[in-house]
């Protein structure tokens, strides 16, 4: 991995000029929520929005997607086409995660859309992303701070708020998540004084009770025996003095964290309405945004891989399974996840489906700890290779069940998809073009034989593999829960 801003700088030069109001977004968690969010009240303004996520899940194009959906893999290839050819002929030599930000800028800026929400690949400061032109930017914003990725970012919050405050721009706002505090806080506040930029402090959002006459009848509770019912939405409340705005709303993504990324997202909606240095935006973007439609567009947003559920059928012996996916890939994910388990008191033992993204310095014992708890059932998988990233690798499966057995003891239960065993060193070779269908396939079989729920999580690497056997099952349409997204 080769951070820096100056192959994008070049390859930025020999492209059409990109000339998008642009979004710029970093934080550790919540970085894809927020946007999604944001891009779905985007939508429901009817703005013409543009927004690029990464990683990617399924394919390497449902990155990028217009007003909420992902483009196509046609429209896809001819705007990659153009970017290598430039990156070809001027020798540059750009990574594959440049390569993909440049498309983005340059869909973008084909389709001229409105806005564009730009997601940071890693940290801020040298990330592709940042190299979005000055008068692009019409703010910037930074989600929830935790440790990760510390070989590239700082082994500190503090140095890694630093990287990723390095996103923001002279005389430009900069919105901050409500949970970052203290000496995190301070980190970030000097490195927007020394760019000139002013710090918008996020506003809390709070749970609310259910109201019949605001948010209509209450849906039945979450339950998936006899039959599956989807946990209902999350009633809350954001006050937004700045806009002259209480927002009362319904959001259907679930999970307390969420409430965080909404309230980040509303803050920059704020920031648009609101702030002086977002004035000449206010015709084109922000004076079609109304109370209904941000309303409307929090109850809309949904995003793949985040706490979503859904109903399947499991081959070969087609028992059917409630399914919870989630992407929770560093401690403080899991910690997340981990809460959101609790507060459904699941009736009977606890069964995952693992796979854990190796990184340098990371330990999975302290990822996993605040989520694996004894007694539970874990299947431990391998994931598959992932365009354009060679260095992503599945944690072995000796150190990965090590870590398990540790937190799960000898009261638990754990299965390993490997043909080599726990103790291999390596998992089982997967050809080019194919993943790891088969080991996934007996985790969820495995599972099924002992439970109802299945929890797929660990790194969106295995959500990723866990839809496309959804889809190669033809079962991508087989839901019963509104959590499936339509913004891959």
């Amino acid at each position: 991995m080769e951070l820096g801003l100056e192959r994008m700088s070049r390859l930025m030069a020999g492209l059409p000029v990109y000339a998008r109001p642009t979004i710029h977004v970093a934080g550790t968690n919540g970085k894809g929520s927020t946007t999604a969010i944001l891009s779905s009240i985007f939508v429901t303004s009817n703005i013409t929005s543009g927004r690029f996520n990464s990683p990617h899940l399924v394919s390497e194009w449902d990155c990028i997607s217009l007003n909420g959906a992902p483009i196509s893999e046609t429209f896809y290839l001819e705007a990659r086409d153009k970017v290598e050819r430039v990156n070809t002929d001027l020798a540059i030599g750009a990574t594959n995660f440049e390569i993909l930000t440049a498309t983005a800028m340059q869909i973008f800026e084909h389709v001229r859309v409105d806005v564009a929400i730009f997601e940071v690949g890693m940290g801020g400061r040298l990330d592709a992303t940042n190299a979005l032109p000055d008068d692009c930017i019409i703010l910037s914003a930074i989600t929830a701070i935790e440790l990760d990725h510390q070989a590239w970012l700082g082994h500190t919050r503090e140095e890694i708020a630093r990287e990723k405050a390095g996103i923001a721009r002279n005389k430009k706002v900069c919105v901050v998540a409500d949970s970052i505090t203290g000496s995190v806080k301070q980190a970030i506040k000097e490195v927007l004084e020394a760019a000139k930029a002013d710090l918008f402090p996020a506003s809390p959002c709070d749970k609310r009770p259910w109201d019949d006459h605001v948010d209509g009848s209450r849906p039945p509770p979450f339950s998936y025996q006899p039959r599956f019912v989807p946990p209902p939405p999350q009633p809350v409340q954001v006050t937004l003095p700045q806009a002259q705005m209480s927002i009362k709303a319904l959001l259907s993504m679930q999970g307390d964290h969420q409430r965080e990324n909404l309230a980040t997202a509303l803050s920059i909606v704020t920031a648009l309405l609101s702030h002086a240095s977002t004035t000449t935006y206010r015709t084109t973007i922000a004076n079609r945004i109304i109370q209904a439609s941000i309303v409307s567009g929090i109850k809309s947003a949904r995003l793949h891989g985040r706490l979503h559920w859904l109903h399947m059928t499991c081959p070969p012996l087609s028992p059917t399974l409630t399914v919870l996916v989630d992407g929770a890939h560093n401690r403080a994910g899991c910690a997340a996840l981990g809460t959101y388990l609790d507060s459904l008191r699941l009736s009977e033992r606890r069964c995952f489906v693992l796979g854990v993204s190796e990184q340098k310095g990371k330990d999975p014992r302290d990822t996993l700890a605040p989520l694996l708890r004894r007694g539970d059932n874990v299947a431990v998988v391998p994931f598959s290779p992932v365009d354009g990233m060679p260095w992503v690798h599945p944690v072995s499966p000796y150190e990965v069940t090590r870590a398990v057995r540790e937190a799960i003891g000898e009261e638990g239960s754990l299965f390993c998809a490997n043909a080599g065993g726990q103790d291999a060193a390596a998992w089982d070779e997967v050809k080019p073009g194919e993943y790891p269908r088969r080991q996934l396939q007996a985790a969820l079989q495995w599972i099924a034989e002992r439970s109802k729920v299945a929890i797929v999580t660990g790194s969106l690497y295995l959500a990723a593999d866990f839809y496309r056997i959804l889809k190669d099952n033809k079962q991508d349409r087989l839901t019963t829960t509104s959590t499936l997204s339509k913004t891959a």
